[in-house]
């Protein structure tokens, strides 16, 4: 029963480091330096949600990562912190960098219900969906969008799909983009606007 009056949306000041090529070279000099195969081939990045139960999560990683075609791809799995997942020796990890920047290297990323989907729109990086336990998921813990009808970019439970799709079908750009404005307010300066904010609450 809060007054609307009360809410105030803003983005997070990380939104300028999204908008910044100057940050964006950085970034990608420390990545190369360590994984200098990155800038070989296309790189496909999967971030997914976190799991309390992780076997059939373990288990759709491995499809995921037989699916993708090693000769074409880079492909590079940010798992969180607390998982105790396997993951496959071909598989790059990149445990020196975050999800976070290892979006300025990503051509593609794949996700599931994980709010980086956001920063990957922004950065303008097609966003494909891995979905394969979306009842569990819904049932347990809920979305926070109507998943289906708002998410740019396929959503599939098989992992050849999501791959052959990164393949061979071009990328609507233009969905992603309005999935981007919608969901992060555009603006050149996120971390001046909040700490303006803050000071004129305090003038009060």
């Amino acid at each position: 029963n809060c007054d609307i009056g009360k809410i105030v949306t803003m983005p997070l000041p990380r939104l300028d480091l999204l908008n910044s090529e100057k940050y964006a070279v950085k970034v990608r000099k420390k990545i190369y330096e360590v994984y200098p195969q990155l800038k070989e081939k296309s790189v496909i990045l999967y971030v997914p949600t976190f799991r309390k139960h992780e076997e059939e999560f373990e288990n759709a990683l491995k499809r995921l990562a037989e699916a993708v075609d090693y000769d074409k791809y880079q492909f590079v799995v940010k798992i969180h912190p607390l998982s105790k997942a396997i993951v496959d020796e071909k598989v790059i990890q990149a445990k020196e960098f975050d999800s976070f920047e290892m979006l300025f290297v990503a051509d593609y990323v794949i996700s599931d219900y994980s709010c980086i989907v956001y920063e990957a729109a922004v950065r303008k990086i097609p966003l494909y969906f891995y979905n394969f336990d979306m009842d569990m998921y819904t049932d347990g813990r809920g979305l926070a969008v109507d998943y289906y009808n708002e998410l740019p970019g396929l959503i599939s439970k098989d992992p050849v799909e999501i791959v052959k799709t990164i393949e061979n079908e071009s990328y609507d750009m233009e969905k992603l983009s309005a999935f981007a404005d919608k969901y992060v307010v555009p603006t050149e300066h996120a971390t001046k606007n909040i700490v303006d904010f803050v000071f004129n609450l305090m003038k009060k």
